[in-house]
């Protein structure tokens, strides 16, 4: 269809969420099915990288609240 699919990006934010899955594992997995399409494949690495990153950030930025709210000992 010439647009990466909505669902690379999910998975690109399950693996940030989750760290059961590497961004490599997941970036082989989506050139692996658009094996006959590299544009395609390309276009959805991209698309999941960026949602990892931006989870990623999201979940450290949180932590970073987390540790400044936590009650002093």
């Amino acid at each position: 269809i010439g647009r990466p699919f909505p669902n690379a990006a999910l998975l690109g934010g399950f693996a940030a969420m989750t760290r059961q899955v590497s961004l490599g594992a997941l970036s082989s997995a989506i050139r692996d099915r658009f094996a006959k399409d590299p544009t395609l494949a390309e276009r959805n690495v991209a698309a999941a990288a960026e949602v990892y990153q931006l989870v990623h950030q999201a979940m450290d930025h949180h932590r970073e609240l987390a540790v400044l709210d936590a009650p002093a000992n």
